[in-house]
């Protein structure tokens, strides 16, 4: 069985050992490429599935062979134990979880794993009980969904079945973060924050923790953890691309973007951190049924923001030359055509779009910060107020791609188009059968 990093993603929910990296790694429940995947990143000097022996770092995946006692008592001391389990309710895992104190170990967290164990997943710490209502209150796409947390914000972890448990054998380690609590910037710096964690994507995607107070309502800042190692400029970008762009904003418009707060490391885990920003993800608010008159004052806010932002984040107004032809036009013409070729058609679209560019040669044009994915899964609705997540991609470019974008995607949402992430290419549309995808996509950019 093939394994991939999204099967190593519990790995940030340990508590940080002291150097970053775990001297030997007890893994017990998942195929032999896990382990040997664990010992690849560099998760421990040593990673063993031998479950007579022992490892500062015990971690029982479901249907591990041994108990939760059985498995604590493999935890070296200062020691982390992660176990999953199946469990009919919160209550019964807590007196497990406090059984543990006998064999020495102190819990540090409980979590509802939601829905599954493997795969596209999320973690909903127990102890901070506002985690998943403000989760589902800003996520979930059902009016039920959202009726029912507010009335019985603890009924989903009752009525759960799949919990992680995670304790450490260091009463003065007690910290739920995968880094030291003197490594984190401020509101982080402490050592009760519970995160919930989303585990979506894919190998190149990032984790996204989000540290909860036992008593807050809603995340007290945002962690992007690397699955993968990335060189210190790649980790960096989104950090240095916020501090620039937000400097050229005004007081408005700079709390509608992620304040940046830096990127901390512990062995090979690796995370950007930044402010947390209120709203309804468009996404989730697209999937209720909505009229066309709330669709269109979406779609009028978001224009009006991203009008409004890249008017004042403008880098400068270049002139239009035969250097910027080649920078804009003609270099990812080129990467197409190596990838894909070019029908009578493309080759016709390309002449006509080359003689365009021609034609404006010495007009001076503005040069913007680009959001790079700029679409109803970064876009968020806070009242009339929009806010803008996930800067990753950011970098100086020409004005328009964005809102093509994401209107592109708004109209399908708008026609009903279904699935709503539709592919980005004509083949991928033809592929999944979208014939209705093809309409909107025409009647906005051809007639």
């Amino acid at each position: 069985m093939l394994a991939g990093l999204l099967d190593l993603d519990w790995r940030f929910l340990l508590p940080a050992p002291p150097d970053g990296r775990f001297e030997r790694l007890l893994l017990l429940g998942g195929p032999p490429a896990v382990a040997e995947l664990a010992a690849r990143v560099g998760l421990a000097r040593a990673v063993t599935l031998d479950p007579s022996e022992r490892g500062d770092a015990v971690v029982c995946l479901h249907g591990a062979p041994l108990s939760l006692e059985q498995a604590a008592a493999r935890v070296e001391p200062g020691g982390v134990l992660y176990y999953e389990a199946l469990r009919r309710g919160v209550p019964r895992l807590s007196r497990a979880a406090a059984s543990l104190s006998g064999l020495g170990l102190v819990p540090c967290g409980i979590y509802w794993v939601h829905p599954a164990f493997t795969g596209a997943r999320t973690y909903f710490p127990v102890e901070a009980r506002g985690a998943a209502e403000w989760y589902l209150g800003s996520r979930a796409r059902r009016w039920v969904e959202r009726r029912v947390l507010r009335l019985r914000p603890d009924l989903p972890a009752r009525v759960a079945r799949r919990f992680a448990l995670v304790a450490v054998a260091d009463p003065t380690n007690r910290g739920a973060l995968p880094f030291r609590a003197d490594a984190l910037p401020r509101p982080l710096g402490r050592d009760d924050l519970h995160p919930l964690v989303l585990v979506h994507g894919d190998e190149r995607s990032r984790v996204v923790m989000l540290p909860f107070a036992a008593d807050s309502r809603e995340p007290v800042a945002v962690l992007k953890l690397h699955r993968r190692d990335v060189p210190a400029g790649e980790s960096t970008h989104e950090q240095a691309a916020l501090t620039k762009l937000r400097a050229r904003l005004g007081p408005e418009l700079r709390t509608t973007v992620p304040e940046p707060l830096g990127v901390v490391r512990s062995g090979a885990a690796v995370a950007s951190v930044e402010s947390f920003l209120r709203g309804e993800w468009l996404y989730a608010r697209w999937g209720r049924r909505l009229s066309r008159a709330e669709l269109i004052e979406d779609l009028e806010l978001t224009a009006a923001w991203l009008v409004a932002f890249q008017r004042e984040s403008r880098l400068e107004l270049r002139r239009w030359d035969s250097d910027e032809i080649a920078r804009s036009l003609e270099a990812p013409l080129a990467a197409y055509e190596q990838a894909f070729g070019a029908t009578a058609a493309e080759a016709l679209l390309f002449a006509r779009l080359r003689a365009q560019a021609r034609e404006l040669l010495g007009l001076p044009v503005p040069i913007v910060w680009q959001h790079g994915d700029f679409s109803s899964y970064n876009v968020l609705r806070s009242g009339r107020a929009i806010h803008v997540v996930d800067w990753e991609a950011a970098a100086p470019a020409l004005p328009l791609d964005d809102l093509l974008y994401f209107v592109t995607r708004w109209l399908y949402r708008a026609h009903g188009v279904t699935p709503e992430r539709v592919g980005d290419t004509l083949a991928e549309l033809r592929a999944s059968g979208g014939a209705d995808s093809f309409r909107s996509f025409r009647r906005l950019f051809l007639e």
